[in-house]
């Protein structure tokens, strides 16, 4: 599927690529941006989470590619207006706004002055690509692709990769053909591929996450490596959930398990997670943060929303509340499927049934 994908990526110009978590969208984007590059154009390479944009500025900077950009499309957007005249109006509207109405400076100023940059310094890209797709398709950030891409959207040279029904939590309510229509407002002709293999979970976790996400279908081919069982544990009381975490860290970290292999997710931010209670090992919280580098030493910990197109071989998933719902189970569905080796979910009683 995925040699099929980049073959064909050579003969179509615009290609939206679908696939389900694991299924190797972001290997692909990274193969086609080697690709693009010793082509000679000029490439953008971005993403919606500033934590898999700073794994995947780390990922590329070794691969010495030149004419390219990397990373968090609001870090390079504000890259752009800062190279141009309009920052010290950006930087005055963006301080007026920032501590009321943050969303404003996100979903207003930034796509503006970024597109008035790019008109100013001529700025175009010979070919974009997207991962994590779902979460860029929303108009204000459609509108400066379709400006800095030479031939805009509807004619230029592009790659989208993203799982549309299962993971479109920042879409505001919109998955699947509405997120198509929403794209297909501003391009026409592409070409579609899909990826179906899950190359990432075992099959205990691959079965275990459809299984807890409610799918009536499940939504790729599952790895035949048998791996260990998916870990479940409940709790009643916050205490209790905090020394159930204790021990399962304790277990791994008796194992012979490195803490830089752990990764405790929740949907909760550190200070109120039960993560932040720990304190007989050193917990790095990389929700905010660009680098996801951990010391040997260091336990990760990310809340689920800024995990989102990471992987770890080893998930804990604490805080665990509810799982009925679209959003809890899209959560889920995004946390589960992070792990590659050995999952384990902490859920309060009242989700056992």
């Amino acid at each position: 599927e995925q040699v099929q994908f980049l073959e064909g990526s050579i003969d179509n110009p615009r290609c939206l690529v679908k696939g389900a978590a694991g299924t190797g969208k972001t290997l692909m984007a990274i193969e086609a941006l080697k690709m693009k590059s010793q082509e000679g154009l000029k490439t953008g390479f971005f993403c919606y989470n500033k934590v898999l944009g700073g794994w995947l500025q780390r990922e590329i900077s070794s691969l010495e590619l030149k004419d390219i950009y990397v990373g968090g499309i609001y870090e390079n957007l504000v890259e752009l207006i800062r190279n141009s005249s309009f920052y010290s109006e950006y930087n005055s509207e963006r301080q007026k706004t920032a501590d009321g109405k943050p969303e404003i400076v996100f979903r207003k100023l930034i796509p503006h002055y970024a597109m008035e940059a790019i008109m100013e310094t001529g700025e175009e890209l010979d070919y974009l690509i997207l991962d994590e797709g779902q979460d860029l398709i929303r108009p204000e950030i459609l509108d400066v692709f379709d400006i800095w891409l030479r031939g805009g959207l509807q004619k230029g040279n592009w790659i989208i990769l993203g799982d549309f029904h299962n993971q479109a939590i920042y879409s505001e309510g919109l998955k699947g053909s509405a997120l198509i229509v929403t794209l297909e407002n501003y391009t026409s002709h592409y070409s579609n591929f899909k990826l179906s293999l899950n190359c990432r979970n075992t099959k205990n976790i691959a079965e275990a996450t459809a299984l807890f996400s409610g799918f009536e279908n499940i939504p790729y081919r599952i790895n035949q490596i048998e791996g260990e069982p998916v870990n479940r544990s409940f709790w009643n009381r916050k205490d209790d959930l905090e020394a159930k975490l204790l021990d399962q860290i304790r277990k791994l970290l008796g194992e012979g398990i490195m803490p830089s292999e752990i990764s405790i997710l929740s949907p909760r931010k550190f200070s109120d997670s039960s993560a932040s209670k720990i304190s007989e090992f050193a917990i790095n919280d990389i929700s905010n943060s660009s680098d996801v580098i951990p010391k040997d030493n260091e336990i990760i910990f990310s809340t689920i929303h800024s995990f989102k197109g990471l992987e770890s071989p080893i998930v804990i998933i604490t805080d665990i509340e509810s799982i009925s719902g679209n959003y809890n189970s899209s959560l889920l569905y995004i946390a589960m499927s992070r792990a590659s080796a050995y999952l384990s979910m902490l859920m309060n009683e009242n989700v056992r049934d």
